[in-house]
């Protein structure tokens, strides 16, 4: 991700880079400073994701770094695994029957 489209995210969520820098212990500047790179460091998004409270997702949906991807959210995930756990449980049932 470049800093111009760390930029532009953070800004159409409304996000301001100052009270951003705030939080990381940075100077407005020195934030400002890191985000006119033209690759934006792994680590510093990172941070970004802690003081946002956010995962790394975050920075890409929509992005062409995760099309093609759907994301899961866990509570449908432990859905799905009741419900195969019951599929289970069935086919058990049946197939000692029919034994």
């Amino acid at each position: 991700m470049s800093g111009k489209e760390l930029r532009e995210l953070l800004s159409s969520k409304g996000i301001l880079q100052k009270d951003i820098a705030r939080q990381l212990n940075m100077t407005p500047g020195g934030f400002s400073q890191q985000l006119r790179a033209k690759d934006i460091k792994t680590g510093l998004l990172e941070s970004i994701c802690k003081v946002l409270n956010v995962k790394m997702d975050f920075f890409y949906g929509g992005t062409e770094y995760l099309e093609g991807y759907e994301l899961i959210k866990q509570s449908d995930l432990k859905e799905f695994r009741s419900t195969l756990g019951k599929i289970h449980t069935c086919c058990n049932e049946i197939s000692e029957k029919l034994s």
